[in-house]
């Protein structure tokens, strides 16, 4: 089950075509114990691969019950994405993982070996969770509201806080809340700062500004592309 999936944007599991194994989850868990490490009740069937490799993006959105389980390793030339702060299917990831980035909403994802990422890790919302065993290169946008465990840091670029809460023990290279207010602030100047005091209600909590990162930057290429450029200007300096 070596897969290549050859698409010129997104990959999901409802326009997936490909061989692969179906299972439900009684029986899955019981061949694949490592699943037992998403919240019981969350999917209803998994769908397995010995190694996928993805040239697009892999979509999370879907909200199928389902899991994506791969035994080798996940090779995608986009990104893990789930851009939904409230659901989405799940993805479990036994060896190695190489991608763009991740955008973690409602998704479980788990990658249990090392995780290669060439920009952005942005877990958001409080109903997901994301477990990276070792982290490589990425940098990381740490959002206190999500469940976050990355075992091994030391390989990988930065983490920017984005909430006044101090960033969790074990990182390197981190870089307070203020410093991605600032460059938030900067590449959406047509964001008006009352209607993010108003979402917000007060002045303090607006300034994690995860609003705009949501719905003015995350699924905009050109201001990813501006975070991006501007994270690393602060990187390269130090």
């Amino acid at each position: 089950m070596n897969q290549a999936i050859d698409q010129d944007n997104t990959y999901n599991i409802t326009n997936a075509k490909e061989k692969r194994v179906l299972l439900d989850s009684k029986l899955a868990i019981e061949k694949y114990p490592d699943l037992s490490k998403l919240p019981n009740g969350f999917f209803h069937k998994t769908i397995v691969y010995d190694d996928l490799h993805i040239n697009g993006n892999l979509d999370l959105n879907a909200s199928n019950g389902m899991v994506i389980l791969v035994l080798g390793n996940l090779h995608i030339t986009g990104s893990i994405s789930n851009d939904c702060g409230e659901t989405g299917d799940h993805l479990l990831v036994l060896k190695n993982t190489k991608a763009k980035n991740i955008l973690a909403g409602g998704s479980f994802i788990y990658l249990n070996g090392n995780a290669e990422i060439e920009e952005l890790i942005y877990p958001y919302g409080n109903d997901g969770a994301l477990y990276i065993n070792e982290l490589i290169n990425g940098v990381l946008l740490d959002n206190d509201e999500h469940s976050i465990e990355i075992n091994d840091f030391s390989k990988a670029k930065a983490v920017f806080s984005i909430s006044n809460y101090a960033p969790k023990t074990g990182y390197n290279n981190v870089f307070p809340f203020g410093v991605i207010c600032k460059i938030v602030r900067d590449i959406t100047p047509e964001i008006d700062d009352a209607y993010i005091k108003e979402y917000y209600a007060d002045d303090e909590e607006a300034l994690d500004y995860s609003l705009e990162l949501e719905t003015q930057i995350i699924n905009n290429d050109n201001k990813m592309s501006l975070l991006i450029a501007e994270l690393n200007k602060y990187i390269n300096v130090t």
